[in-house]
């Protein structure tokens, strides 16, 4: 029988006979101080669980904790053998991914007696959500965050746009933005399945729930592009930096912060930036570092998508604009 296990282990030992380990062998959940999250995915998979302290792991009644031989964060050993389980991880992480494994055991139409040492090659394995255009529906959103726990993802990033609950209405969807309490209920449930939501707050191009209000509407780059802004005008950088603050506050958990900061067509060609004398790249580069600048204020390591900074040399072929990049800033493909 195959074992069709997501993501596969890195190693994996089938052993002699059959495991009879299930949802009512008696069992004992151990960690340093008491997890909620552990408890409860405990509590999903077997009727009876006796909470200790100790280091990080998960055993029959029958049995004893294993120390972890796993010395790589979010790692797990799981061994299953008869009526015997035990289950240790490097951490809270780690446990918790040996549960998701233990879930996805017990679904198998077989269980054979195995031994399992996993980790992850990647220390952030993420997913994207976009919800500018259709997106699933709030309890979908919810049910789609445990499923990716489920596959051991750790990280979401989500594109707002207009549907955060932001202070000022006129940069909500007035229909499909999300209310404070279901953005705190997201945020929750990521957390309780140990995932980051990296808020993806867009800052020079793809504002235009933003720049089609008439208030905002002359800080485009130009008048037909209307979700792309000018960085040089008086003004731009104000807005955006009001956005990325609203966004942090909303997001107090995040470690990072996405500016986007991707597809910004028309740069070059407002008045302000043709006057400057900059090169393009020059010109996208000195603001995505004044954007960096603002969320390392606010405590937040800063986010952007390379396409504005490929190719980012100039007329002599040098790279002098890419080299005044923020070096604190995660450029991502």
């Amino acid at each position: 029988m195959e074992l069709f296990l997501i993501p596969e282990p890195q190693r994996c030992i089938r052993l002699t006979g059959l495991c009879t380990v299930g949802p009512d062998t008696p069992v004992v959940l151990a960690m340093p101080e008491r997890d909620e999250r552990l408890c409860r995915a405990a509590a999903q998979l077997f009727r009876s669980v006796r909470i200790v302290q100790g280091h990080f792991a998960l055993y029959s009644e029958n049995s004893f904790a294993p120390n972890c031989p796993v010395r790589m964060p979010e790692g797990y050993l799981l061994s299953l053998r008869g009526d015997t389980l035990q289950l240790c991880g490097t951490d809270a992480a780690g446990l918790f991914y040996g549960l998701q494994t233990l879930c996805q055991y017990f679904q198998l139409p077989a269980h054979p007696s195995l031994e399992i040492t996993d980790w992850p090659d990647l220390a952030v394995r993420s997913d994207y959500l976009d919800m500018r255009g259709l997106f699933p529906s709030f309890g979908r959103i919810l049910e789609y965050i445990r499923e990716m726990a489920h596959f051991k993802l750790n990280t979401l990033v989500i594109e707002y746009e207009d549907k955060l609950p932001r202070k000022r209405r006129e940069f909500c969807h007035p229909l499909d933005a999300l209310t404070r309490e279901q953005l705190d209920q997201l945020l929750q449930t990521a957390h309780d399945h140990f995932i980051d939501v990296i808020p993806l707050q867009q800052s020079f191009g793809h504002l235009e729930y933003a720049l089609k209000l008439p208030e905002y509407r002359h800080l485009r780059e130009v008048p037909d592009a209307p979700g792309e802004l000018c960085p040089l005008r008086e003004g731009s950088f104000e807005l955006a930096a009001s956005l990325i603050e609203d966004t942090a506050e909303m997001h107090p958990e995040s470690r990072y912060l996405h500016l986007g900061c991707d597809e910004v067509w028309s740069l070059g060609q407002s008045p302000e930036c043709r006057q400057s004398g900059l090169s393009r790249s020059r010109i996208a580069v000195d603001y995505i570092n004044r954007l960096a600048q603002k969320v390392k204020s606010l405590g937040k390591t800063p986010i952007v998508w390379h396409d504005m900074l490929t190719g980012a040399q100039n007329d002599a072929g040098t790279f002098d604009a890419i080299s005044r990049l923020d070096r604190d800033l995660v450029v991502a493909v």
